[in-house]
């Protein structure tokens, strides 16, 4: 997670969150309530925030005091995360798969079946011992097209995705 704290959405990152990250949580808690404010408005696509302004001062005010707090390691974390999802939003998986022949083998205190990963320049393999036939397949996963994403192609891709999530709600 981006934050530590336990978010009804947590932010999620692959990367360990710096030692010391209150302001990070803080940060996170003010996106989050926000979020929760402003998500009827949304999902009606009509304004239901408070009319008067002042509110969205504020509430720009209160984060970026708490932004201003960031320490460098919590404003790495935040990149480095921001970073990566630019990267991870739109990529191709191919899975190629492949049955082996089937081999009858000797069970007698064998496995009953066995995993090879994949590795750089050799496929992964996944067999399984039945009645002392082993059944195989082979595959290969390849990532396609894991390169950063521009900022606005992104928010084009949301609106397009909140449209079809409507049409299937």
């Amino acid at each position: 997670d981006v934050c530590s704290s336990d978010l009804a959405v947590p932010l999620k990152s692959p990367y360990e969150l710096p030692h010391n990250h209150a302001a990070l949580d803080a940060l996170c808690g003010k996106v989050a309530s926000f979020r929760d404010l402003i998500q009827p408005a949304q999902e009606t696509q009509r304004s239901s925030l408070p009319a008067d302004e002042r509110f969205l001062d504020e509430a720009y005010d209160e984060t970026l005091a708490i932004v201003h707090t960031l320490s460098k390691e919590e404003s790495v974390h935040i990149i480095a995360t921001w970073l990566l999802s630019l990267s991870m939003c739109d990529l191709s998986l191919f899975v190629a798969l492949r049955q082996l022949p089937a081999k009858r083998v000797d069970s007698k205190g064998g496995a009953s079946h066995g995993i090879e990963l994949q590795a750089d320049g050799k496929t992964g393999r996944v067999t399984e011992l039945k009645d002392g036939i082993a059944i195989g397949y082979e595959y290969e996963v390849k990532v396609v097209d894991c390169d950063a994403k521009p900022a606005n192609k992104l928010m084009k891709r949301e609106q397009s995705e909140r449209a079809m999530c409507k049409l299937i709600m």
